[in-house]
């Protein structure tokens, strides 16, 4: 009987960490396959996941799950068979312990695809292609962090049908947010500064009442009590800082066609670390803001 005093036993076993734990796996392995292989790289970062758990061989699901990706590794490369006995291993495992609700799911395998991708250290554009598709199936999600965030994000970098190598040191910076490398050093690359433009939500959907704004940047249509005045009318309510009971920050950027978190002021990073806190806070672009208004006059 295994020692209760075993706090990584606790850590992992524990019905949320599991699942949690579950689902990167399966996002980690899905953003590893977007470029149709796992090899090379991407199969040490499978191993250092099954090493991050060794001292589970012995509870179930882990007992058939690590002993399953050691075997598909060997030869380092690990092929749709494989991966599709993993991805069954986890979802009868996830079938048995269900613990998330499906939003969260989703996030969490969101956020091992964005691991995965850059396993090998590469963002390709097959691979961002295929990111922005899955976030397009995955529409639900809007409104959550970091799925606002990140669809911003691609939109901006695909939509002249061209990626350029500082958008993709962009993706990868934003990626290595939400990855573990095992390559530390790998990882600090990753992690450089960089300014992260676009992370305004994409046509999102806008109720007035009795929802609360804020305001920051210059518009380029209205003054700011113009703009209290339009939501007040509407039911809705103003707040000249952001709160935990914040809905909607609208960004004016008059004159600009994007904007750059790094250096658009203190509301937008307060609102970007409540989103990391998982309150659900939508960044508006003053565009969609106004489309809103004319769909409500």
């Amino acid at each position: 009987m295994r020692n209760l005093d075993d706090h990584t036993y606790v850590r992992f076993c524990s019905k949320q960490n599991l699942n949690k734990s579950l689902n990167t796996l399966r996002g980690i392995l899905a953003g590893m396959n977007l470029d149709g292989a796992v090899t090379g790289v991407e199969t040490n970062e499978l191993i250092s996941w099954c090493r991050e758990h060794e001292n589970l061989t012995k509870a179930n699901p882990f007992n058939e799950l690590i002993p399953l990706i050691e075997e598909a590794s060997k030869d380092g490369i690990i092929d749709q068979d494989e991966i599709e006995d993993i991805n069954w291993c986890i979802d009868a495992a996830l079938s048995e312990n269900s613990y998330y609700d499906h939003i969260t799911e989703s996030l969490q395998v969101l956020n091992g695809i964005m691991h995965g991708v850059l396993a090998d250290g590469e963002v390709s554009d097959e691979e961002i292609r295929e990111v922005s598709n899955w976030l397009d199936e995955h529409d639900y999600l809007q409104g959550a962090y970091p799925y606002d965030e990140l669809n911003s994000l691609l939109t901006e970098v695909l939509k002249d049908q061209k990626i350029s190598d500082a958008e993709r040191v962009l993706l990868k910076a934003f990626f290595s947010e939400f990855a573990n490398l095992s390559s530390e050093g790998q990882s600090k690359q990753l992690q450089r500064p960089a300014s992260i433009h676009g992370l305004c939500a994409v046509t999102p959907e806008i109720v007035f009442e009795d929802r609360l704004f804020c305001f920051t940047g210059m518009s380029v249509r209205a003054k700011r009590n113009d703009m209290v005045d339009m939501v007040e009318r509407f039911g809705g309510q103003f707040t000249r800082s952001p709160n935990k009971k914040l809905n909607y920050l609208i960004y004016g950027a008059a004159g600009n066609q994007c904007w750059a978190f790094s250096c658009h002021g203190r509301k937008v990073e307060q609102v970007m670390k409540m989103r990391k806190q998982g309150l659900p806070v939508v960044i508006v672009h003053e565009n969609d803001f106004w489309d809103a208004y004319e769909d409500f006059r």
